[in-house]
């Protein structure tokens, strides 16, 4: 889910009459998660696929939060409340283990290759 990381007890109040705003302190993508250890009153931005943060626990919709400049540089101001686990994928939610994840004999290409790499091993049946 793109969005912002935070510490969702911290959203809660928030709505479109009354955003609160968090000090924006970087970004992750997947393959380039944020290095940074995310305190109270900070979001990160951060995109589908990234790990989330250190300290963060739950994501907002990029729809319901706007990039402002604030008094100490970029912010972001959240409408709308998300508790802790709120869009955060859990690691194993995907694939159960045992799990067939491609037929024997397929072909492996480039572009079908890559979401597969995380469960792969350098001995995969």
């Amino acid at each position: 889910m793109d969005g912002y990381a935070v510490r969702g007890e911290e959203t809660f109040g928030a709505s479109d009459y009354t955003p609160l705003p968090f000090r924006l302190i970087g970004e992750a993508m997947p393959g380039r998660p944020f290095a940074g250890l995310l305190h109270s009153g900070d979001a990160v931005r951060i995109m589908t696929g990234a790990p989330l943060p250190q300290g963060a626990d739950a994501v907002v919709m990029a729809e319901v939060a706007r990039e402002i400049e604030g008094p100490g540089g970029r912010e972001v101001a959240v409408t709308e409340a998300v508790p802790p686990g709120r869009h955060v994928g859990q690691i194993g939610e995907d694939i159960e283990a045992g799990q067939r994840l491609l037929s024997p004999g397929r072909v492996l290409r480039p572009r079908t290759w890559g979401p597969w790499r995380p469960w792969a091993s350098r001995r995969s049946r």
